[in-house]
C-alpha cells in the first residue's frame, strides 16, 4: 500500500524534489520515513559525470576476509586402508582456507577476488577455486558492466536465473521474485556462476541485457556404444556441482566439459509495469545423456538447449500481479502466473499457480516449486498473511501440487498437499515467539520383493 502511494504521488506531482517531501505522501509515517531514509537517493548523477580515479581511490573502501579451518581428528578420507594396503582417498592436506578481497566506490564500481582450497584438495597449482570480478554501475546510456565471474537474473526463474533463491516458506508474502538483472559474483560455489563479459544498455523506458559465459564445468564423462547423441561415443552421465576435488575420481572429473552459454534480455519497463523478453542458449562440449529409469525419459539430453520466455509484472491498484512462460528447444513448455494483493491495511492474500510440462527443459533456473526442476508439476498455492493485534501475526497456505508423469521412486502419477499455519508474536525488534503446524502428504513406492512396485502414502 506504501509503495503504490509512493508511486500515485510521483504520477500527479513529478519526481520527489527533497527526502522531505515523503511526509506529504499518503500513508507514509514519521518512523517508515526514519527507517527508509538511509537508503534513499533523489536523481543519483551519472558516473560518467562525478567519476575521477583520485575520487574513487580516496572515497573507495577496501575489505580483505580470511578463514582457517581444520578438523583436529583425522577423517576417514585422509586414512590409509591398512588392509587393503592403499592410501588415503584424499590427496590433499586437511587445511581449508579461503580468502577474498572486495573494493567499492560508492555503489558504482565492485572489484575483487574469491580464492578457496577445499579441506584434502592440493596447492599444487595453487587454490582449487579463484574467481575475480570488475563490475560498474552507471545512470547513463550504459547501465551495467560485468567482466569476469558474475551471476544473472531474469524474471520470474523460468527462462534464465543464475543464483540463489527463495522459494515456499511461512513467509507466504515472498512468492514474488524480483530479478536483479547483472550482479557480481563473490561466493565460492563453483557452478553457481558465469565466467565471461555482459553489458545493460538503457534508453529511456527500455533496457536491454546481453550476456556471454565461457567456462569449464565438472562432470563424469564416460564412454557409451550405445549413445545416439555423439558419434564418439562419449558422454557425460552426470554433471557435478559439488565443487570437490579431492580424489582421483573427483580430479578426472574436473574441468571435463566446456560450457558456453549466450543471453539477450529486453525489457519495457514503467513504474508500474513492465514486459520482458528472455532468450538463453547453452552449449556442452560434451552431450549430456540421461538416466536410462523410465521417469527420466523427458530429461535433458544432447549438447544444446535454448529456452525462450515472456514475463511481466503490472500493479494495479493494491494488487501485484506477475508471471512468466517459457519454452525449450524440444518444444517444452512452461508457464508461472500468480498475484500478491493487500485487501487491508491488516490483510494481504497471495496465489501461484504453476503448469510445467512433463518435457519442459532447462539449465540455470530458480522458480516456484515445489520438485527439483520445473519440469513435470502443476500446482496452486494460497497465502494468507494477517495481523490480528498489535504484535501478532497469522500465516497460512494451501499448496496442492500434480504430478502427470513419474518421479523418483514414485512409480505412478501423483498428488501431494501441503499446508501450514504459523501464529508469531513480536513484541519488540529484539524477540520473536512463533506457533507453527505443518501438515504434508504425499506419496512414494512401497518398495519390498513384489515384482511391481507401487506408489503408498508417505
Amino acid at each position: 500500500l506504501q509503495i503504490r502511494a509512493l508511486q500515485q504521488h510521483i504520477e500527479k506531482f513529478g519526481p520527489l524534489q527533497s527526502i522531505y517531501e515523503l511526509q506529504a505522501v499518503r500513508l507514509f509515517d514519521l518512523p517508515t520515513i526514519r527507517l527508509i531514509q538511509p537508503f534513499v537517493a533523489l536523481n543519483p548523477p551519472s558516473l560518467a559525470s562525478t567519476f575521477t580515479f583520485k575520487n574513487m581511490f580516496k572515497e573507495g573502501t577496501n575489505d580483505w576476509f580470511f578463514r582457517y579451518r581444520r578438523t583436529v581428528q583425522k577423517q576417514a578420507g585422509f586414512l590409509p586402508d591398512i588392509d587393503a594396503q592403499e592410501p588415503a582417498n584424499y590427496l590433499g592436506s586437511p587445511d581449508y582456507l579461503y580468502t577474498r578481497y572486495r573494493f567499492q566506490y560508492r555503489n558504482n564500481v565492485i572489484a575483487g577476488f574469491t580464492m578457496e582450497k577445499d579441506a584434502g584438495e592440493q596447492l599444487t597449482n595453487g587454490p582449487d577455486f579463484l574467481s575475480a570480478h570488475l563490475f560498474i554501475r552507471n545512470n547513463g546510456f550504459v547501465k551495467t558492466i560485468a567482466l569476469g565471474d558474475f551471476q544473472a537474473q531474469f524474471g520470474q526463474g523460468l527462462t534464465f536465473w543464475n543464483g540463489l533463491g527463495f522459494g515456499k516458506s511461512p513467509f507466504v508474502m515472498n512468492v514474488k521474485k524480483n530479478a536483479n538483472g547483472l550482479r557480481p559474483y563473490t561466493s565460492v560455489n563453483e557452478s553457481l556462476f558465469l565466467r565471461g563479459a555482459a553489458v545493460t544498455f538503457k534508453m529511456k523506458k527500455f533496457e536491454l541485457t546481453t550476456l556471454a559465459s565461457y567456462k569449464k564445468i565438472d562432470g563424469n564423462a564416460i564412454n557409451n556404444v550405445d549413445s545416439t547423441f555423439t558419434d564418439d561415443n562419449i558422454v557425460v552421465s552426470s554433471l557435478q556441482i559439488s565443487g570437490f576435488h579431492r580424489t582421483e575420481g573427483e580430479l578426472a572429473d574436473k574441468g571435463a566439459i566446456t560450457e558456453r552459454i549466450g543471453v539477450a534480455n529486453l525489457k519495457y519497463a514503467t513504474r508500474t509495469f513492465h514486459l520482458a523478453t528472455t532468450a538463453a542458449f547453452i552449449d556442452y562440449s560434451l552431450a549430456v545423456a540421461p538416466g536410462d529409469q523410465l521417469y527420466e525419459v523427458n530429461k535433458f539430453n544432447g549438447k544444446k538447449n535454448t529456452n525462450i520466455g515472456i514475463d511481466y509484472q503490472k500493479v494495479f491498484r493494491n494488487i501485484n500481479f506477475f508471471g512468466e512462460g517459457s519454452r525449450s528447444a524440444n518444444g517444452g513448455l512452461a508457464m508461472l502466473n500468480g498475484f500478491v494483493a493487500s485487501l487491508h491495511s491488516r490483510i494481504s492474500v497471495s496465489a501461484v499457480h504453476r503448469f510445467f510440462g512433463n518435457d519442459y527443459q532447462a539449465q540455470y533456473f530458480n522458480v516456484f516449486q515445489e520438485s527439483s526442476r520445473p519440469q513435470n508439476e502443476r500446482g496452486m498455492f494460497i497465502g494468507l498473511e494477517a495481523l490480528i493485534a498489535k504484535g501478532w501475526t497469522l500465516s497460512a497456505y494451501s499448496d496442492q501440487i500434480v504430478y502427470p508423469w513419474l518421479r523418483f521412486q514414485v512409480q505412478a502419477p501423483s498428488h501431494t498437499s501441503d499446508y501450514l499455519t504459523q501464529l508469531s508474536y513480536k513484541p519488540d525488534r529484539k524477540q520473536e515467539i512463533y506457533f507453527r503446524y505443518r501438515v504434508r502428504n504425499g506419496v512414494e513406492d512401497l518398495g519390498g520383493t513384489d515384482r511391481i512396485d507401487y506408489p503408498v502414502a508417505e
